[in-house]
């Protein structure tokens, strides 16, 4: 695996940040297993920080030991901030956790404390640094002669007008996602411009903050081995009977929670479906394919640090030079 150096002060990406004067924020993400939530608590105790969290189902109440939530414990000695906030069936999307998150962010930052933003959802982490694309063109007469095309035609041939419309977004979608498909011939049909166009304006529009993002990453075969043993012990740890009193709560069982990967497999050995080995596999299996779509994701992130969760001490001395050249007043060490 190829080792990616953390960013050293006077690159480009440093020196731009430290012009921009929004509030300086310190995040910590990457792939599960990592660590993400020892190094942003221990950045927290250092740097007199508050926690952010942005994992999109630590939102939730009634789900801890699937989620790797952080223990009762450790939100003692710290607080944190967007953890159980929402009943598992009730909604929850990246726009409020955008909203919710600043709120926080802006409050923690009042109080004279650093602002540290940990979790594994690149999206919602993406939405916080660069706000929302909502785009131009909602127009629901083109909509509609988009999907009765779709119904008729299928969306290969959808797919072949977008390649013409805007090779950069065909591109980017697989040529049987219908929903995209239609929404970025949309925008095209409707203002004459392409959505990958839009999107670069706004990529330049919103940047309420000014974060320095560090990428935890490990060697791929132990980060496969992490997870295995992460697996294992959230079983030991109660994760089936966590499942069970979900559903004796009466939450359905299509409630976002329990749809999301291990609380799906669990579900299943709940009602007799799968065994308990048999899920245990699964979990594992698709754990560790989602850290690949995870560490994919983050590579598009520039500025990025990527560094091993084993170096805290160059992390923490990075996270203090970001926060002390933007002002910031920290603890002595």
């Amino acid at each position: 695996m190829e080792e990616l150096r953390p960013s050293q002060p006077g690159d480009p990406a440093i020196e731009d940040r430290i012009a921009n004067r929004a509030p300086r924020i310190i995040v910590v993400t990457g792939p599960t297993a990592t660590g993400k939530t020892a190094i942003a608590h221990r950045l927290a105790l250092d740097l007199d920080g508050e926690l952010v969290n942005a994992d999109s189902v630590q939102i939730y109440r009634h789900v801890n030991v699937g989620t790797g939530k952080p223990s009762s414990g450790l939100r003692s000695e710290r607080s944190y901030h967007l953890l159980d906030i929402r009943n598992p069936d009730e909604p929850f999307d990246a726009q409020q956790f955008r909203r919710l998150a600043a709120e926080a962010i802006r409050s923690i930052l009042d109080r004279g404390h650093s602002a540290i933003v940990v979790g594994g959802t690149g999206f919602y982490i993406r939405s916080l640094l660069y706000g929302l694309f909502e785009g131009a063109g909602r127009d629901p007469e083109i909509r509609a002669r988009l999907e009765s095309r779709l119904k008729a035609e299928g969306s290969a041939s959808l797919y072949a007008e977008l390649r013409v419309a805007d090779p950069a977004t065909a591109g980017k979608l697989h040529p049987n996602d219908s929903q995209r498909l239609v929404r970025a011939l949309e925008v095209w049909l409707s203002t004459g411009r392409p959505i990958s166009a839009w999107r670069e304006d706004h990529r330049f529009a919103e940047h309420p903050f000014d974060p320095r993002l560090f990428v935890l990453q490990v060697p791929r075969e132990e980060l496969r081995k992490r997870i295995d043993r992460r697996v294992e012990h959230m079983l030991s740890e109660g994760w089936v009977e966590e499942v069970q009193e979900l559903l004796n709560r009466g939450y359905d069982e299509r409630c976002r929670p329990l749809h999301s990967i291990g609380y799906a497999q669990l579900l299943r050995v709940c009602r007799g479906d799968l065994s308990l080995e048999e899920a245990v596999s699964l979990i594992q299996k698709e754990t560790s394919e989602f850290a690949r779509r995870q560490t994919t994701w983050y590579r598009k992130e520039k500025g990025a640090n990527w560094i091993s969760p084993d170096r805290y001490d160059v992390i923490l001395g990075e996270a203090r030079l970001f926060l002390e050249k933007h002002g910031s007043t920290l603890p002595s060490v």
